[in-house]
């Protein structure tokens, strides 16, 4: 059962409290890539692959866009400089 902070149930009052929060541009972004990324089971080329353009340093370049850099593997990067 969910109660108010004094302790009134909520079905004594028929309310709720429901706070919502706006996420930024970036935030969006970054959400965005991360569930891309995790329906594609972590793996960047397949993400590039359902995206369309199948180009993994687009992929790579978004993610640095977005400060989420860090994630890609150096063997990934190295593999584009080839």
């Amino acid at each position: 059962m969910l109660t108010y902070a004094d302790g009134a149930d909520v079905e004594e009052r028929g309310e709720i409290d429901v706070k919502t929060y706006r996420l930024d541009r970036a935030q969006v972004r970054r959400a965005y890539l991360l569930s891309g990324l995790a329906a594609a089971e972590w793996d960047p080329s397949r993400f590039a692959e359902a995206q369309g353009h199948g180009s993994l340093g687009r992929i790579i370049d978004n993610l640095d866009d977005a400060d989420l850099g860090w994630m890609v593997r150096q063997d990934w990067r190295e593999r584009l400089k080839t």
